[in-house]
């Protein structure tokens, strides 16, 4: 097999392995009805990404990286359409328009899960506005993307178009317009959804640990952010290899993507599996959390008053008061909590940044 095929499957099997393993280990803390909107957004992504890796397989081993650019005038009108070549670039260039669509969607759909898994986890934290700010963006910025695809070139057949030339914005592989639209929304939305943690950073709510693999995860989301540019300046700097550069770039991209979207969610089942489960009381609750107890943070006080009843977007009231009914061991939150702070459980017997963003659907 060519070594792009063989880059491209492998890289395909790593995303999917730790999707699977997500699920797995989400099923096994919280089980399958608890399963959120994140979840299954990650289980849409990898559906997406698996069609994704079909069609840049397709585009740059089977059809030879070729599409409807690269040709002289003289050199189109003389191509047999009855030929080889013609075909490739006539398939090519149809792949190439899927494997976009493709990838963009595979990429937002991954940056959707992550705003909704901040905002399960921090809860009443993220304001209202912030909330509906980063999902207006999120999809504000998609539209953007694929409108700019799907009306730059009108009529769409033009995108596979040999003969004559279709015009510079109709070479899907090399088409300024949509390289940079794409280039510059997919940056602005990861810079985004990594800047929402920061404030909780600057204020001192997370331990040296957490704070260091916040940094691993920041690292991987630079990297996709990175091999997004890469791509981009890639494709318009080598335009006689843009139809090959383009489905290894857009796999590279989208399987960090994957790993690192889905390596949070393993920490809480490795350190089970680890560390054995943790000691509960004869109530089923933690013993540093006997009693009636609230939530707080090392630096944050518990809401009182009408804090108490903020509403989130995605459900009613958070009452911040808990008392033992409110304690569920297998909570989502709290094992998620536990994976990014080791910390789990403060002096006061009130529960760590993981637990005090808890909404109750």
């Amino acid at each position: 097999m060519n070594p792009r095929g063989i880059e491209a499957f492998v890289l395909m099997a790593v995303g999917i392995v730790f999707v699977v393993l997500r699920i797995f280990a989400r099923i096994k803390l919280v089980g399958f009805k608890k399963l959120q909107a994140d979840d299954y957004l990650m289980v849409l992504a990898g559906a997406v990404y698996v069609a994704s890796t079909a069609l840049a397989y397709l585009t740059a081993v089977a059809w030879e990286g070729l599409a409807n650019h690269g040709l002289t005038q003289e050199q189109r009108r003389s191509l047999d359409p009855k030929s080889q070549e013609y075909r490739y670039r006539v398939n090519g260039s149809k792949g190439h328009l899927a494997g976009w669509q493709a990838y963009v969607f595979c990429l937002w759909a991954i940056k959707t899960a992550w705003f909704v898994f901040y905002q399960r986890l921090l809860g009443i934290l993220l304001s209202r506005r912030r909330v509906c700010c980063g999902y207006f963006v999120l999809a504000a910025t998609y539209m953007a993307v694929v409108l700019t695809l799907l009306l730059s070139c009108h009529p769409l057949d033009k995108y596979w178009q040999i003969y004559p030339d279709p015009g510079p914005s109709c070479l899907l592989v090399t088409s300024k317009v949509n390289i940079i639209t794409t280039l510059v929304l997919n940056g602005i939305t990861d810079v985004y959804i990594m800047a929402i943690p920061i404030p909780m950073i600057l204020r001192g709510l997370f331990s040296r640990i957490k704070k260091i693999g916040l940094v691993l995860l920041f690292s991987g989301g630079i990297y996709v952010t990175t091999a997004g540019v890469v791509r981009g300046v890639l494709m318009m700097g080598h335009p006689d290899e843009a139809g090959q550069l383009s489905g290894t770039w857009a796999l590279r991209e989208l399987s960090v993507a994957m790993v690192m979207s889905n390596i949070p969610f393993l920490v809480p089942l490795v350190r089970r599996l680890w560390f054995g489960p943790v000691k509960e009381s004869s109530k089923g609750r933690p013993p540093e959390a006997n009693g009636a107890y609230r939530r707080t943070t090392n630096n944050i006080p518990a809401p009182t008053g009408a804090e108490r009843k903020r509403t989130s977007m995605a459900g009613p009231p958070v009452d911040v008061d808990i008392d033992d009914s409110d304690f569920d061991p297998r909570d989502e939150q709290v094992e998620v909590a536990r994976s990014l702070d080791h910390d789990d459980w403060d002096r006061e017997g009130g529960r760590s940044l993981g637990a005090t963003s808890t909404w109750r659907p």
